[in-house]
């Protein structure tokens, strides 16, 4: 996504806690205090590939363009 994505990045340990639209993550569920507000967008690895039904950005992100139009 580039330089210019660094500060637009929040980094947390319960990422439940942070409002936004989208968390693009690697961890297969995500756990916390409260319900999260975004969408859990699935940063792929081999570790994560059993989990279905989620958006999902490619290791080397050459997909995230066609994963997330929303943010062009």
């Amino acid at each position: 996504m580039g330089y210019e994505w660094t500060r637009k990045m929040v980094l947390a340990m319960d990422k439940t806690l942070i409002a936004g639209n989208i968390l693009i993550d690697d961890k297969p569920e995500i756990t916390g205090l409260v319900q999260p507000s975004w969408e859990h967008v699935m940063f792929s690895f081999a570790y994560n590939l059993h989990i279905t039904g989620k958006r999902r950005i490619k290791e080397d992100w050459s997909n995230w363009k066609e994963v997330l139009p929303e943010l062009l």
